[in-house]
């Protein structure tokens, strides 16, 4: 069904042989460099993220969370861009064996639930969330958030080891 990606002459043979994949996995460093800037794109993305959804919960209720709330997303969506960027370049190395970790495709899964999670938020109540009582909607956008992001963090620890 998807002969077009694996094998020689597939997509993603070609994405392990280009230049950018060959210098990633021939540089002494650089691949362990990349892996670090990922986990710093990681933190920068999820600790907004939970500070935002345990406010969404009502578990932290901060008037300077609320005031803070733009500068939180700002700061989620450059940890995004720092972690989809370098994930792509460690991806290039080993396209082949990636897409065929079961771990690895949960993740992408699960990122596709959460990118669907905060646009359902955004799009149901918009910028409700920074009143002082939280409605439902919002409370389970938070609650499944939280829990997406904590399955996004394990299933990607779990790619090395499956």
């Amino acid at each position: 069904m998807f002969e077009f990606l694996n094998g020689p002459e597939g997509i993603l043979a070609a994405i392990e042989g280009s230049a950018f994949a060959r210098t990633i996995g021939q540089t002494s460093g650089l691949y362990p460099a990349l892996s670090a800037a990922h986990i710093l794109g990681i933190s920068l993305l999820v600790g907004p993220v939970v500070v935002v959804d345990l406010s969404l919960l009502r578990i932290i209720r901060s008037p300077a969370i609320q005031a803070a709330f733009r500068t939180l997303i700002e700061v989620a969506v450059v940890g995004f861009s720092i972690a989809a960027f370098t994930g792509a370049l460690l991806f290039s190395v080993q396209a082949q064996k990636y897409a065929a970790n079961p771990a690895f495709l949960i993740k992408l899964a699960l990122l596709g639930a959460a990118g669907l999670n905060v646009a359902l938020l955004h799009r149901t109540i918009g910028r409700e969330f920074v009143a002082p009582r939280p409605s439902k909607a919002a409370q389970i956008a938070g609650a499944v958030s939280l829990l997406l992001w904590l399955a996004i963090i394990f299933s990607g620890r779990w790619i090395a080891f499956v």
